[in-house]
């Protein structure tokens, strides 16, 4: 049977009981943030860690942060990604929430359970944390399963192939089409 998130809870890192040695997505840098970092990033107000468990061990985590999208002065992406704003509201910056890390363990991997993760994501940004928020980022591990997992789930490239060959690369989700989705159902 496969696992979903319905059969999880959602809780914050804070609340946490599980112990968080046992995590393991196959990423180290990943499972070292939940396992030593995310505690105090959340003390320091840089980042919120939310865990998917079940009441024996973590399934999946995020961690997510205010950001934003500024122009830098790459004409061709800044108005590839101003295309999607209305002419009278384009900015120099929007507003954005950076995913961080998000890790889903290795014995769940490659059965969807990112991209519920990611669908969480999106409703937690629009609907429950209820500030303005346009774009969702990522500094994408720059292999391919990576990569593809995002190009997959909507994100796009922020700087073409300027990134092509860093550690990361810069992705980008509008939420605009979400939010509208979302409002045609009320």
């Amino acid at each position: 049977m496969a696992l979903n998130l319905t059969d999880l809870e959602l809780c914050s890192i804070v609340d946490n009981q599980l112990p968080l040695t046992e995590f393991d997505c196959g990423m180290n840098d990943l499972n070292e943030f939940l396992r030593e970092i995310s505690m105090n990033y959340e003390r320091e107000l840089i980042s919120k860690t939310f865990v998917f468990h079940d009441n024996s061990k973590i399934h999946a985590y995020f961690s997510l942060s205010n950001d934003n999208l500024t122009d830098k002065g790459n004409r061709s992406v800044w108005n590839k990604l101003s295309r999607k704003v209305d002419n009278a509201k384009r900015r120099k910056e929007y507003p954005a929430v950076k995913i961080g890390r998000l890790g889903v363990m290795n014995s769940t991997q490659s059965a969807g359970l990112g991209t519920e993760v990611l669908i969480t994501i999106i409703g937690i940004v629009l609907f429950i944390n209820r500030s303005a928020c346009r774009f969702l980022i990522v500094d994408a591990y720059n292999n391919e399963r990576t990569i593809n997992f995002y190009k997959k789930n909507g994100f796009q490239f922020l700087v073409g192939d300027d990134d092509k060959h860093d550690e990361t690369r810069i992705m980008f989700l509008d939420l605009r089409p979400f939010y509208d989705a979302n409002s045609k159902e009320d």
